[in-house]
């Protein structure tokens, strides 16, 4: 394949560049930048749109740009500050030494700290700051023909341009689609957005040369929507996303800290935070000080008022819940080893990160009994109704317990589970590269 020959549009990811930790679709787009480099060097062009023009990236200073953001959302550009470390350390009761560093003895430390940091440019300095504009490039006007990538959703919400853009400069594209919560559950998501995803789908669902999704469940989802709106949707194919090789198992004493339970993810109504701290009042209620604890680990959201005020202004769960915010992945890690269960009580998800993350760790997982949950989990965690408060109260006092048969049962069958990885989820993508290549006649 020549030059040229893949454009792989990295606007989300060089916007969202200042961000002290990444989403789950950072993740995704990061480490896809990272195998094209390595998979099609001589063959992959990265642009981004900004200010309503597409930007041909500089290769060099994108590969730099991509190592660099691999190493501060793997380990943080800077370690965690010292008070966070103490106050989770304190609250889990081990040696702050664990978590002061924000990687392990046996990871490598972060870079230097930039000196102009990226959380306060915008993208205009950032582009200028990081030399990444190569030069405008106006993909409409060419001829050539050539392969699209897009796995964020980015600026895909106006069909029309994209159906014209494709059509003009013969792209192929390729499409990666994480979820239709937004259509399915628009009660969970901003007001205005499910629109905004309906557009994205009609765009994918009318010029995708090949569409990749992260879960049956997704693709179930996807083809009846298509269905109902579009007529059919061929080419659609089912690549688990993988999890990252820190999310090891290692063995950790379960008696040397407190015991604690985990939930990770955007504090918003979908995640189900304020009926896990209602559930955690009422463990508090009934023991006491001997109530188990739990680490909240994500960012805030959107419409979370109750629950900041029940994390802020709940006396009676205060010495019993932390929020601990964004955290590096080796803190994070060191987090799910040392839990007793990692708690996904969820209302809808399209994948679900957290889930394989911590069953990767030969960490147990409590979730929500969605149909998503027992595709990845294959059996594995416990599964509950995410308003089953007396389910999830048994539950978490059962795993609590320093010698729990029911825990010791799940640790049992996770010895069979095999976490989906990225080497997988790029042979898949290889494939469908190649068919569309031929199918097209992209050479």
């Amino acid at each position: 394949m020549a030059q040229d020959q893949i454009l792989f549009d990295a606007t989300r990811l060089v916007r969202r560049a200042g961000s002290a930790t990444p989403t789950g679709v950072d993740r995704v787009e990061l480490t896809y930048g990272r195998h094209l480099l390595e998979r099609y060097p001589g063959e992959v062009q990265f642009i981004a749109r900004w200010r309503s023009r597409y930007w041909q990236l500089s290769t060099p200073a994108f590969a730099q740009f991509v190592a660099s953001r691999w190493e501060r959302w793997s380990f943080g550009a800077h370690r965690i500050r010292g008070n966070d470390a103490e106050r989770i350390a304190r609250f889990i009761g081990v040696p702050a030494e664990q978590f002061g560093n924000g990687h392990s003895a046996a990871m490598p430390a972060p870079a230097p700290r930039p000196s102009a940091p990226l959380l306060q440019l915008g993208m205009d300095a950032l582009l200028g700051a990081r030399g990444l504009l190569s030069r405008m490039i106006s993909i409409s006007a060419r001829r050539q023909q050539a392969i699209y990538v897009n796995v964020s959703h980015e600026g895909l919400h106006q069909p029309a341009t994209l159906q014209r853009l494709v059509a003009r400069r013969k792209l192929a594209p390729i499409y990666l689609v994480h979820d239709l919560i937004p259509i399915d559950h628009p009660e969970y998501v901003r007001p205005g957005y499910a629109a905004r995803h309906v557009a994205r789908i009609e765009a994918i669902s009318t010029t995708a040369a090949a569409t990749i999704v992260n879960s049956q469940q997704t693709k179930r989802d996807l083809l009846k929507h298509v269905e109902r709106h579009h007529g059919g949707m061929d080419d659609v194919f089912v690549a688990p996303l993988g999890v990252d090789r820190r999310f090891a198992p290692q063995k950790l004493n379960d008696l040397e800290s407190e015991p604690y339970f985990l939930i990770i993810g955007t504090i918003e109504p979908r995640k189900n935070h304020l009926f896990m701290l209602q559930v955690w009042r009422a463990l508090v209620q009934k023991l006491g000080a001997a109530a188990p604890k739990l680490l909240i680990v994500g960012r805030r959201g959107w419409e979370n008022e109750n629950v900041i005020d029940m994390i802020e202004r709940c006396d009676q769960i205060s010495d019993h819940v932390i929020e601990c915010g964004r955290v590096p992945d080796a803190v994070l890690h060191r987090l799910m080893i040392g839990a007793r269960a990692v708690l996904f009580p969820s209302f809808a998800e399209g994948y679900g990160l957290p889930l394989v993350e911590g069953l990767s760790c030969s960490v147990p997982v409590i979730c929500s009994d969605l149909p998503v949950f027992h595709e990845l989990g294959s059996g594995i965690p416990e599964y509950l109704d995410p308003l089953d408060g007396p389910g999830w109260m048994e539950m978490i006092l059962e795993y609590a317990q320093p010698n729990s048969p029911r825990r010791q049962a799940q640790m049992a069958r996770l010895a069979r589970f095999k976490a989906p990885t990225w080497d997988r989820h790029f042979t898949i993508f290889d494939d469908v590269v190649e068919d569309v290549r031929r199918k097209y006649a992209i050479c």
